[in-house]
């Protein structure tokens, strides 16, 4: 028997190259390119194939290239260039036209000089040659089933040989050959020092873990079994599954719960997640530090939670901030019992001592929906307001003082004609007095009349400032006559309008229906909207005394909303549209105003349900030139009722 050679080149008439790696495995010796010597094979051959010694040869060479045997030598050359040397059984024909099953049993054998050759015997097949076949089979089943796993297969031997691989290993790591397994899979020379699949071979169980490749890149969990193989030689059947993409997932996902415990973590907001049956089951570090309760929970008791609802218990209940009806109790929890019964936000304010102190807060009641869309468990969001009230109610005592500025210029222009009227009428009876003329007794009565009357002018615009700025924090609203809030703010700030030289274009629609709103609030918005316009006209030359122009117009705009609409033709809003209703925000000189006359209209307009909006835009035909734009507020309220009215539209300024 010779070395196996590789196949020669061939001729259209050589036999193929699995028949001639056969012949070269079964030959007795033959240098590779010449006529394999069959002394061996026709020993055992010419017996059973009843051919002769002479005729062997060509017998195998015509024989085996039948399609059928040849299929059988190409799967097992192919076996073998992949490192698996397994005996295989060939049907041959006989001279009588019998089967004759020969098992070929090859070899790996090392030579004196260091050549490796695969060498065959040949013997008759046993006679449960039948079993065997369906074995074969069988295990060639497996193997298709194994090269078609997403997931590398590999059996390894004590010696750490590898007995077989799938297709995955070979993808993966290459060929093994007859390579080591610590040399194909982690590229070692030497065995590793601890190997988990290695350690089955002493437990004799199980053995799960996890390796990542530093060449592949990749990450493998790799289950490894005990397994006996058909010479009861004793395996380790390693099944590597690729996890990386799994794992990556992993990573992403602590990474982003990291992320997002870090967010909650540090925000200013106390956070808890309440249960269906109202536990809390998780809380932020900042609710811990408010209330007292721990971070993480066990079985679900009422300790932690009670701890949370007992500092509400006899404290005053704040504003509800949603439309459902005031909750019976001061409980904290009511939102989110809200929130669990319709699965909709809820919000509520309320107070309680913390520390000493008197503390407000804003509990917001958020679903988490599960699958059935249906509110699972509930986020409590607890935002500390109490500073934010103190500061609103600074910001109301600010916007009362600049109202209280707005008005008092109007009111100094009012009172001073009456106070003029007083002056006149008592300076003419003190002329009399001193020039000892006799007064009648009903020119008397009659200054004392006219000085009577002017007092009580004054009296009254006294009395209509006082309902101005000094209200209740809520007033009361209900049906509120535009056209009469226009007429009466008019009455306050006409005579200003006229000592600026501003001319004045008022079209009040005549049956204009009642509005939604607060009568003295609504009165103050068109004040500060006229005093705003006029300050803006202010700031720009007239060409004539008539150029600067305020119009004010009230409308209808459709069946549920009336509109009043204050323009002017100064110098616009230069796209500061978004900015004008921020409190504090003035384009005036240091000084000359606070910034809050817009941002009391804002308020007042918002608690109404009401809208606002500014804009640039041309008041007229008598504009400045050419490139003065001006600005509008148009205000939106609703209809107290449905009647109608036709508004004049037509302006002239």
């Amino acid at each position: 028997m010779t070395p196996d050679p590789q196949p020669h080149a061939t001729t259209d008439n050589d036999p193929p190259a699995a028949i001639l790696r056969f012949l070269q495995q079964i030959s007795d010796a033959a240098e590779p390119g010449t006529a394999p010597e069959l002394g061996y094979a026709a020993r055992v051959l010419v017996p059973l194939l009843g051919c002769t010694r002479h005729t062997l040869l060509p017998f195998l060479t015509k024989t085996l290239s039948s399609p059928h045997l040849l299929q059988i030598l190409d799967t097992q050359m192919a076996l073998q260039g992949r490192g698996i040397i397994e005996p295989y059984t060939l049907p041959l024909p006989s001279a009588k036209g019998t089967i004759v099953d020969v098992q070929v049993c090859p070899r790996d054998i090392l030579l004196p000089d260091d050549t490796q050759v695969i060498m065959a015997t040949l013997h008759l097949s046993p006679a449960d040659i039948k079993q065997q076949r369906a074995v074969t089979a069988e295990r060639d089943r497996l193997r298709s089933l194994f090269d078609r796993l997403p997931a590398f297969v590999a059996l390894t031997a004590p010696d750490h040989s590898l007995r077989y691989v799938n297709q995955a290993f070979r993808e993966l790591f290459g060929e093994p050959g007859n390579t080591p397994c610590y040399s194909i899979i982690k590229g070692k020379n030497t065995p590793c020092s601890v190997c988990a699949p290695f350690d089955t071979f002493d437990t004799g169980s199980l053995s799960i873990c996890e390796w990542q490749s530093p060449t592949l890149g990749r990450c493998f969990r790799i289950y490894s079994y005990p397994f006996v193989d058909d010479d009861n030689a004793s395996l380790v059947l390693k099944l590597g599954m690729d996890i990386t993409q799994s794992k990556q997932i992993q990573e992403a996902l602590a990474l982003s719960e990291a992320r997002y415990r870090s967010i909650t973590d540090n925000l200013s907001v106390g956070i808890a997640v309440i249960g269906e049956d109202m536990q809390m089951t998780a809380a932020n570090p900042l609710f811990a530090e408010w209330f007292g309760v721990p971070l993480s929970f066990g079985p679900p008791d009422e300790t932690a939670l009670q701890q949370f609802r007992n500092l509400f218990r006899n404290a005053r209940r704040g504003t509800e901030h949603d439309d459902t009806e005031n909750p019976p109790d001061n409980d904290p929890l009511t939102p989110a019992r809200k929130t669990f019964a319709d699965g909709k936000v809820h919000e509520q304010e309320y107070s309680c001592r913390l520390d000493g102190t008197e503390r407000t807060f804003r509990i917001t009641a958020c679903p988490i929906r599960g699958a059935s869309d249906k509110a699972g468990s509930v986020i409590l969001l607890l935002e500390d307001v109490t500073e934010r009230k103190r500061v609103m109610e600074r910001l109301n005592r600010a916007r009362r003082l600049e109202a209280m500025g707005t008005l008092a210029a109007g009111i100094a222009h009012e009172i001073n004609q009456p106070l003029s009227a007083l002056r006149l009428y008592t300076s003419g009876l003190e002329l009399m007095v001193e020039q000892q003329h006799p007064v009648s007794r009903q020119t008397l009565l009659d200054r004392l009349a006219w000085i009577l009357r002017e007092a009580d002018t004054i009296q009254e615009i006294i009395a209509h400032m006082r309902s101005l700025v000094l209200q209740e924090d809520a007033p009361p609203i209900g049906n509120a006559s535009l056209n009469k809030a226009v007429e009466r703010a008019l009455s306050l700030v006409g005579a200003q309008l006229e000592a600026h030289g501003i001319r004045l274009d008022l079209h009040l629609a005549p049956n204009l229906p009642d509005a939604i709103a607060n009568l003295v609030q609504l009165e103050q918005v068109v004040i500060n909207l006229v005093v705003n316009a006029m300050h803006a006209l202010d700031s720009i030359e007239a060409s004539s005394p008539a150029a600067r122009c305020i119009r004010i117009e009230t409308r209808t705009e459709n069946d549920t909303s009336v509109q009043l609409v204050v323009a002017d033709n100064g110098p616009g809003l230069h796209g500061l549209e978004t900015r004008i209703f921020d409190p504090f925000f003035t384009t005036k000189e240091a000084g000359s105003g606070m910034g809050l006359g817009l941002s009391i209209v804002h308020a007042f307009v918002e608690s109404w349900k009401g809208e606002i909006s500014a804009h640039s835009s041309g008041t007229g035909t008598e504009q400045r030139d050419a490139g003065s734009t001006g600005a509008t507020f148009i205000i939106s309220l609703r209809r107290a009722d449905s009647t109608t009215g036709d508004a004049d539209a037509h302006s002239d300024c």
